[in-house]
């Protein structure tokens, strides 16, 4: 651990950190310079297209005075007692010269538009001043649209934004008692015309009424993926851009500019990074600067990480991995520099001197703990030679030659078992074999104390498992579970169950204590007043070694109710090598205890 906090003390915080230092200072120079000059380049912009809406809404307004000077002189003149008095003319006739007079006025403005007048008494409406592009179908939209707003309008005058067809007009309606006329002019002319006035091209237009209310909305090439309306369209949408979402966002400039000769205000909305767009090349230039400059952070911490860092982690995990006993671990990583190359290969070369020169202790501390195996019932029970000494000689003063001839071919065979030196793993078969002759010989010493019973599966009889591992458990049974007077039950279970082989030793007898159980299952040598008792504790240490920790073991028991040992292995022991591991774990785990 010191060495983590060493490397990351020295290598990851102070080089990036005084990397840093000097970068960091340059980037925060350059932004600022950028924004200072950014924000005055938007300001001098923003004023020049305030201006030039507001010229624009002057020439509007000067073109639409200019035509309400005429209509004033001809309101003046005789043509005025036409509108509000009958006359014996016929009525056709005076709306032709009236509808000729109306055109004449409204050709007095550049806008481009119609007129129409209006004969209340024949319901009939004409339009005048047409354009070659206003089909039958846009005229006969037109003149209902104007026939309904003039019938329900009382006499007077008035304004108003009507859409037909896509396209607004507005609309000056001047109703009188015989006559009524007015004036079209199209929104979309005016509005496009301003929009290709010389600006950027990248803006949002608005009308709005006298009340605040957005009318209408042109967008030319206006880009925003969440309040835009899509590229080209005009008019009524089905829902427009709120312009308040606008003009509380900064990234946004809104100028308004009121038409004085149509009573409706005209809003233009600009984004603010298509100004910087337009910026000079000198401008754009120190922000790519600053950009890049901020990029050389990461990018220098990425090499850094790289280069020096990420390599001295993976020295630090392969270490890592040699503590745990993985003795074949490699340090293969590809690496950019010849210095971590050269560490590689040291620590590489390090791992493999170690192996070598561990080697010969992993075997014999693996001998040692077969041997303790071959040797584990004279060292645990070193007196048992002497009870069967004493068996034979009290069935010989018994007469009993046959249970001696017996008997002494059961011992036989018993020791010959315990101390072969061939395989320290032995077949399932061959260990339950020998338990049944270990029972049978302990049948002769006990006749009449236990019963056993056992259920071994076909497919597990050539399953390989520590030599002695069943039978130490058996003997525990009678050596500690027997009951004068009783006959105690002695079961064995085994079985393969999901690839794995299930081994359960039940006994009806004694049973334990229970903090006794809890020790063996800690794996704990059990000491009591007749010394320590370490069958167990070996049985549990030999498992290690030939299964690593993929093993269960588990010991339940109640004083008087016998005792049940259930353990579940794998079908397949690990290999020599993987011992050797758990081994060096194993002393490890000890000497720190």
């Amino acid at each position: 651990m010191k060495f983590k906090g060493k490397i990351t003390r020295h290598l990851t915080v102070k080089l990036i950190f005084i990397s840093f230092m000097v970068i960091i200072p340059v980037n925060i120079i350059a932004v600022i310079l950028v924004s200072a000059v950014s924000d005055s380049y938007v300001e001098r912009l923003t004023d020049s297209y305030r201006n030039q809406l507001k010229l624009y809404s002057l020439s509007i307004n000067r073109d639409l005075d200019t035509m309400n000077n005429q209509l004033k002189a001809f309101l003046s003149m005789d043509s005025f007692a036409e509108l509000t008095l009958d006359s014996d003319t016929d009525s056709t006739v005076r709306q032709v010269r009236l509808n000729n007079r109306i055109s004449e006025i409204r050709s007095a403005s550049t806008l481009w538009g119609m007129s129409y007048t209006w004969d209340p008494g024949k319901g009939i409406i004409s339009l005048s001043s047409l354009s070659k592009d206003t089909t039958g179908d846009k005229q006969k939209e037109i003149l209902e649209l104007l026939y309904q707003r003039t019938r329900k309008e009382g006499i007077g005058a008035y304004d108003e934004l009507i859409q037909v067809d896509g396209d607004a007009y507005f609309v000056q309606h001047y109703d009188f008692q015989m006559f009524s006329f007015g004036f079209l002019f199209s929104a979309d002319y005016i509005m496009e015309s301003y929009y290709n006035s010389g600006h950027i091209g990248h803006d949002l237009l608005f009308l709005l009424d006298a009340s605040g209310k957005t009318e209408y909305v042109y967008d030319g090439n206006f880009s925003d993926p969440e309040n835009a309306v899509p590229d080209g369209s005009k008019g009524e949408m089905e829902e427009q851009p709120e312009l308040d979402s606008f003009r509380n966002n900064k990234k946004y400039i809104v100028i308004e500019e009121k038409l004085d000769g149509f009573g409706y205000t005209m809003v233009q909305v600009i984004a603010r990074n298509s100004m910087t767009q337009s910026m000079p090349v000198f401008i754009t230039g120190l922000g790519v600067l600053a950009a890049v400059s901020f990029l050389a952070l990461p990018l220098l911490a990425y090499f850094i990480m790289r280069w020096v860092i990420k390599p001295m982690w993976r020295l630090r995990l392969g270490m890592i991995e040699i503590e745990e006993g993985n003795l074949d671990f490699q340090l293969d990583d590809p690496n950019d520099t010849w210095q971590m190359e050269y560490i590689y290969s040291a620590f590489n070369h390090m791992v493999d001197e170690i192996r070598e020169l561990t080697i010969e202790s992993y075997e014999k501390d693996i001998e040692r703990l077969q041997t303790d195996a071959i040797n584990m019932r004279l060292q645990v029970n070193p007196h048992m030679l002497l009870n069967f000494l004493n068996t034979i000689y009290s069935l010989s003063q018994a007469g009993k030659n046959s249970e001696v001839s017996e008997f002494t071919l059961l011992l036989v065979k018993y020791f010959r078992y315990v101390l072969r030196q061939d395989e320290a793993l032995v077949t399932v078969k061959e260990e339950v074999d020998f338990v049944l002759e270990y029972l049978k010989l302990q049948k002769i010493r006990f006749p009449e104390s236990y019963v056993s019973v056992y259920s071994i599966d076909d497919n597990a009889f050539n399953v390989k498992i520590p030599q002695l591992l069943i039978q130490n458990f058996v003997e525990n049974s009678i050596k500690y579970g027997l009951v004068m007077g009783s006959v105690v039950e002695i079961l064995i279970n085994i079985h393969v169950e999901n690839e794995r082989l299930v081994l359960s030793i039940c006994d009806t007898g004694n049973g334990m204590p229970e903090d006794v159980v809890e020790r063996i299952n800690r794996g704990e040598i059990i000491t009591n007043r007749t010394g320590n008792h370490v069958g167990i504790w070996n049985c549990l240490r030999r498992l290690r070694l030939y299964y690593g920790e993929d093993f269960k073991f588990r010991v339940t028991s109640k004083c008087g109710e016998g005792t049940q040992v259930w353990m579940e292995l794998p079908l397949t022991p690990m290999d020599p090598d993987a011992q050797s591991a758990v081994v060096y774990r194993l002393h490890r785990k000890e000497r720190s205890i």
